[in-house]
């Protein structure tokens, strides 16, 4: 309950879903649902979701198909240097489904 007091008590725009739960959204049926529902709460309090360490392909899949706007992890790229980040954005310049997917 505490942790969940947070959600109210500071302006937030985005809720991360942690990478323990996205290593599980393709493994389990438990993991899907416990995502969907981070999701789905995220969005019924008006702010985006944000998955982190994504890695696979089916990761990044999944979660697209669960409506999850943002995501991040190595799937997309390895931590780098702040000046190598202005080349990496201009590559990059798609919705994330599109880095993940090749499209």
């Amino acid at each position: 309950y505490s942790s969940l007091a947070y959600l109210s008590s500071f302006p937030l725009d985005i809720l991360k879903i942690d990478k323990s739960f996205v290593d599980r959204v393709v493994t389990t049926a438990e993991g899907q649902t416990m995502v969907r529902t981070i999701i789905e709460l995220a969005h019924n309090l008006g702010l985006q979701a944000i998955a982190e360490g994504v890695e696979q392909p089916e990761q990044a899949s999944a979660l697209r198909g669960l409506d999850c706007q943002l995501a991040q992890g190595f799937l997309f790229a390895r931590p780098m240097r702040a000046r190598d980040l202005g080349a990496l954005l201009t590559k990059r310049a798609l919705p994330w489904h599109a880095i993940s997917t090749g499209v």
